[in-house]
């Protein structure tokens, strides 16, 4: 990957961060406006608890990933192992495929919502220690 290309997906990953934290504050916002709220102190709590949803939708994809195609399904008992066996090697063949075409995914996806909800819980708390 040369310097160009790698450029590109950082900004791209930059344009999309903000574009969904924009999102974040809108949908903030409009809840704000319709419940209410009276002050900016609920507004910037609004946007904390924005920022958790946004990292709790980025860990949950991330470890649905890791569930679904990496993941060793323990506890499901020796029978089940044996009759699923198959099937296992089946949906490993496929992530390995999924994951040789389109690497890091789930992970700059976490990453992503990761960089969202920090901000926004960062703004939340600037908000709140302002007003």
């Amino acid at each position: 990957m040369n310097v160009e290309s790698r450029c590109a997906a950082c900004l791209r990953f930059v344009k999309t961060a903000l574009l969904i934290e924009l999102v974040l504050f809108i949908i903030v916002g409009l809840v704000y406006w319709l419940s209410g709220w009276q002050t900016a102190y609920q507004y910037g709590q609004g946007l904390v608890w924005g920022g958790i949803v946004a990292l709790g939708i980025g860990t949950l994809d991330l470890t649905y990933y890791w569930f679904r195609h990496l993941g060793d399904y323990a506890g499901a008992g020796y029978l089940a192992d044996l009759v699923l066996d198959r099937y296992r090697l089946k949906l490993k063949e496929k992530a390995i495929e999924e994951h040789i075409k389109d690497p890091g995914r789930s992970e700059t996806f976490f990453l992503l919502m990761a960089v969202v909800g920090a901000l926004a819980i960062a703004v939340g708390i600037l908000i709140q220690k302002i007003a």
